[in-house]
């Protein structure tokens, strides 16, 4: 039998929309229609709700809906409450997945589970072949589209891989987005605060993807967006920190590499990795320079710091870096 996956890409092509949204682990945590707020209605989420003047079709993944049957008898009162408009169909032979449907809206509903790399979770290569096609689908006959995780994971490592399967990069980045908290994604996404960042023509800031001409050209522009790419950009430095200075240290001590790299191997010289490590940390003080978090001051202490790495204490000087930001 063909995949509900195979389906719902069938649907995309024959049927192109201008919006697209996956929603994952979309389960209703509300115990009435009455009391599913905008804060927590997953289902038709604000910034869906936003797009309704265009032809949007909805794609919703949770496992829930198969094995708990009152959150489908929930959903399907909501949207008999909600949206009247819609015609409803439920799963036949041929069909295996529930539809709400009109001329201008569509809500297609799978009880599956969607896995895609991530720390925590099996990996089904499928699923992000999924992503890439649908994604491909939706840029070349000019949509956008936004995937939003409400499992907990977070999806930039489906993201990027999708990005750079793209044939269309550049509108990639325009059409296309996962994860409207732009790395803050929960179970319990605060959809009241949280939506997609618009340019002045209407498609996504994906800045997640920018290269540094890109995030400067940015920056200024939305208070908001400004706070996001501090935050994004902050935590990245010091994951770039922690990964490289643990394999550093453990090399330091005769050990082999902990953490992957694709620039050097387990039994790398450890100056190298600490030569690949302020490599990476030096880029991400030109972004900070453009944020204005780094003055004067704070870029001669980093200076400091990396010149003068081998002769602080190694976990001393991780605390030091760390303390930058």
């Amino acid at each position: 039998m063909t995949s509900v996956f195979d389906l719902f890409l069938a649907r995309a092509a024959a049927e192109p929309r201008q919006f697209t949204y996956v929603g994952i682990g979309t389960n209703p945590h509300a115990e009435t229609v009455e009391k599913l707020n905008d804060a927590w209605d997953q289902l038709m989420p604000v910034f869906v709700r936003e797009q309704l003047h265009k032809t949007v079709r909805v794609m919703h993944f949770d496992p829930a809906f198969t094995y708990m049957a009152d959150r489908l008898d929930f959903v399907k009162e909501y949207f008999a409450t909600k949206y009247p408009n819609l015609v409803y169909s439920g799963i036949t032979e041929e069909k295996p997945y529930h539809e709400w449907s009109s001329p201008r809206l569509q809500v297609l509903l799978a009880g599956e589970s969607f896995n895609y790399k991530s720390a925590y979770s099996p990996y089904d290569p499928h699923n992000e072949a999924f992503l890439t096609t649908l994604t491909t689908m939706v840029v070349d006959s000019g949509g956008h589209i936004v995937l939003q995780d409400f499992s907990g994971r977070d999806p930039q490592g489906a993201f990027k891989s999708a990005y750079e399967a793209s044939p269309k990069p550049n509108l990639f980045k325009r059409r296309v987005l996962f994860d409207i908290t732009y790395g803050n994604a929960s179970c319990s996404t605060d959809l009241t605060v949280y939506k997609p960042i618009y340019d002045r023509r209407g498609d996504f800031i994906t800045f997640t993807l920018f290269n540094a001409d890109e995030i400067r050209e940015n920056i200024g522009l939305n208070s908001k967006l400004d706070e996001l790419i501090k935050r994004h950009f902050i935590a990245k430095f010091k994951e770039a920190l922690n990964h490289h200075h643990v394999n550093y240290r453990r090399r330091i001590n005769g050990d082999d590499c902990l953490m992957r790299s694709v620039v050097y191997d387990d039994r790398a010289d450890p100056h190298l990795i600490m030569d690949v490590l302020q490599h990476e940390l030096t880029a991400f003080i030109v972004i900070f320079k453009e944020l204005r978090l780094v003055d004067a001051a704070k870029e001669a202490r980093f200076q400091d710091l990396m010149e003068n790495y081998a002769s602080i204490n190694m976990y001393d000087w991780n605390t030091h870096v760390n303390k930058l930001f």
